[in-house]
């Protein structure tokens, strides 16, 4: 479960008032979404939403990520489109690893963002960020830093999973082996073990799985929670900071 004090923090809320305010405001006036409709203070308080919203999207399905491991549909359509419970589970654990390491790609992008760096979208990545000297004088480094750490637990899983087969491990494979069967297919086999000892014994092993995994990702979500919740209370402080200088830059008075 995503926390409270994440979900209610103090910048999330505030940003996120504060674009859609001004995003209303824009509208009423008749402008869009391009830049050239807003000034430069309305782009940033704006963008820094749009950003916020970003992330928490993705820490919403992270957490949501636990639930669909045993949320597995046996209707007759699942069965037709070839869908059986260890496909099911390999595609779920899969789909956790590639978005865990996004999450800290989204605190990237809203970091840009928050310090009003500039870096265009496609080229912002940890290391143009964390040597930016607006930065590096902030305690905003160090709290990048431990979330990418908390997010790259199971980097060397994703990466291979991205970038070359689908994800290996012995009690997953031996699952996607059991459930290749049903009864017809299992009794063409010289083999003493019944149909029905093999679905007793697949049964039990996806329980234990599921369980095992639920907790071990569970575990890994609120570390990676509260890890973002120490980003978003750095980040408040810089995006007042910067906030207050746009308006008083772009209106010649303080917010």
């Amino acid at each position: 479960m995503i926390p409270d004090s994440l979900k209610m923090h103090q910048f999330l809320h505030r940003a996120w008032d504060e674009a859609v305010q001004l995003q209303r405001m824009v509208e009423e006036q008749g402008g869009g979404e391009d830049e050239e409709d807003v000034d430069e203070y309305q782009f940033y308080v704006m963008r820094v939403g749009y950003c916020l919203a970003q992330i928490m999207t993705w820490v919403e399905q992270l957490d949501h990520a636990v639930y669909y491991l045993s949320d597995f549909s046996y209707k007759k359509q699942a069965q037709e489109e070839g869908i059986n419970r260890a496909k099911h589970l390999i595609y779920n654990v899969e789909n956790y690893l590639i978005r865990l390491h996004s999450v800290y790609d989204r605190a990237l992008q809203l970091t840009n963002s928050v310090f009003h760096l500039g870096v265009s979208e496609e080229s912002v990545g940890h290391s143009v960020i964390i040597s930016n000297m607006k930065i590096a004088k902030t305690d905003v480094k160090k709290l990048l830093k431990n979330l990418k750490k908390e997010c790259e637990k199971r980097a060397q899983e994703r990466h291979a999973i991205v970038h070359r087969e689908s994800h290996r491990e012995d009690q997953l494979r031996r699952l996607e082996l059991f459930y290749m069967f049903d009864r017809e297919t299992w009794e063409q086999r010289k083999d003493n073990t019944s149909f029905d000892d093999l679905a007793h014994i697949r049964t039990q092993l996806m329980k234990d799985v599921v369980a095992e995994k639920k907790k071990e990702f569970s575990e890994l979500n609120i570390s990676i929670f509260e890890a973002l919740e120490n980003l978003f209370d750095g980040l408040h402080q810089q995006y007042l900071k910067e906030r207050n200088r746009l308006h008083l830059y772009v209106y010649g008075k303080p917010a």
